[in-house]
């Protein structure tokens, strides 16, 4: 007796599909999926921007690395790529 399943595998994308996305919306990649990002409130944004200035005067005063502010691609895996908001890099 031969069992088969009618299930298929879930494809994962990787990033180079990801890399292929309009430039103009924002997706993150988590475990092979797409997903797309809404824009961030304002209220949001707003506190972005006031962690943003401190963190970068400590980084920077301290000679301790860069930070930098989205959008801008952190590839954790070859299926898991986010967009954070604030990047800071030893």
């Amino acid at each position: 007796m031969v069992i088969t399943s009618s299930v298929k595998p879930k494809l994962k994308l990787t990033y180079e599909d990801y890399a292929k996305t309009p430039d103009d919306e924002r997706y993150e990649l988590i475990d092979g999926e797409l997903m797309p990002m809404p824009s961030q409130k304002w209220l949001h944004q707003l506190l972005q921007a006031k962690i943003f200035g401190p963190l970068a005067n400590f980084v920077y005063g301290g000679s301790l690395g860069s930070v930098v502010a989205a959008p801008m691609d952190v590839l954790l895996t070859p299926f898991d790529v986010v967009q954070p908001d604030l990047i800071f890099v030893s």
